[in-house]
């Protein structure tokens, strides 16, 4: 199972097979949203029992297998910045 989250149109728990990429999530996830900030992509997964974080390029995706019991979080702009309003 792995979890999408953020600026994705579609964010939920999707299971995932053994050798499918970040890709195949975010063709799941039916992609970014308007709001995505794809300069600020983490990806979290559990590797010999450590918690390992990555800032990913969302072109590189293709490159990155699914681990079970991880997550893929893009972020979003903020609010003011979605309303068109800078201060």
């Amino acid at each position: 199972m792995v979890y999408a989250e953020g600026g994705l149109k579609r964010p939920y728990l999707y299971e995932m097979k053994s050798g499918e990429t970040l890709s195949d999530l975010l063709n799941f996830a039916q992609g970014f949203n308007e709001f995505a900030n794809l300069q600020e992509i983490s990806y979290q997964y559990f590797k010999n029992g450590k918690l390992i974080s990555e800032i990913i390029n969302h072109k590189n995706f293709d490159n990155h297998l699914i681990e079970q019991k991880s997550g893929l979080y893009v972020s979003e702009y903020d609010l003011y910045l979605k309303e068109g309003l800078l201060f």
